[in-house]
């Protein structure tokens, strides 16, 4: 991929033959040590090129766009005064009004993504059933913070820019422990297993969880204070479910799925 990757940046500068096989820095003694091996300047050219690589992908990752779903062609529908016959099966308009109504699961899950873009711990019970050991949000923002390749870096197209300001703006917060940002719910029905950490398999596990809060963890102030069970029935648990699966778009164009021809 050399050949492909200098015809988009530049010259690599850097002989790869004489590279250690494993290291970065960090915390592992071994990795760190092959990573100090390293004149300044190699380690410089491997860092912008990380990026570089980096950047690429990002590049890819925002043509992954399905589109317009059977949601959105329903609230055209709607708010043009149109009929809405046929965009929603009748189980997935009681689940959107479930959604929507008692069930106010638009409170996180809000505007064009599904999402408001917060962080929140639910209390979601781990996969081994002992306490949460993952610190969420209060680990990773120490994370962002610390990350040479973040949007205020060195490394950044625009360090003076609005994610630039964000960054430098994130405060680490004790009571973030624990919490994970707001998914967007857009082709959930396509993304299992669900949550952070893939403790449940199937959507219907998700949305019995929210509706009963069956084996919660309580983390004192850490817990969402705002979360009560909603109490559905397995029909309107199937409903809801209906509801999120017209959150899915056309399947993506074949180019984009293929690997790429070498150069």
């Amino acid at each position: 991929l050399r050949a492909a990757y200098e015809q988009i940046f530049r010259s690599l500068n850097i002989d790869i033959e004489h590279l250690p096989l494993h290291g970065r820095p960090g915390d592992d003694p071994a990795l760190a040590q092959a990573w100090d091996s390293l004149e300044p300047d190699v380690q410089q050219n491997v860092m912008v090129l990380m990026a570089n690589v980096g950047k690429a992908m990002a590049a890819y990752q925002r043509q992954l766009n399905t589109g317009e779903t059977p949601f959105d062609r329903y609230v055209q529908a709607y708010t043009s005064g149109k009929s809405t016959e046929g965009h929603l099966s009748p189980s997935a308009v009681r689940g959107m009004n479930l959604f929507f109504g008692r069930g106010e699961c638009w409170e996180c899950h809000t505007g064009p993504l599904f999402s408001d873009g917060e962080f929140h711990n639910i209390g979601l019970p781990v996969t081994d059933g002992e306490l949460p050991k993952d610190a969420g949000r209060y680990r990773g923002a120490k994370m962002v913070k610390n990350d040479p390749f973040n949007a205020s870096g060195d490394f950044s197209d625009d360090p003076d820019g609005t994610w630039a300001k964000v960054v430098r703006g994130t405060r680490i917060d004790p009571d973030t422990w624990g919490a994970f940002k707001t998914p967007s719910l857009r082709g959930v029905s396509e993304t299992g297993p669900y949550m952070h950490a893939g403790q449940l398999e199937h959507l219907e596990d998700v949305v019995r969880f929210y509706s009963t809060l069956e084996g919660a963890i309580q983390l004192d102030h850490h817990q969402e204070s705002v979360l009560t069970p909603l109490g559905f029935s397995e029909a309107e648990i199937d409903d809801v479910v209906e509801f999120l699966g017209s959150l899915k778009g056309p399947d993506l164009p074949q180019e984009l799925l293929i690997t790429p021809l070498k150069p």
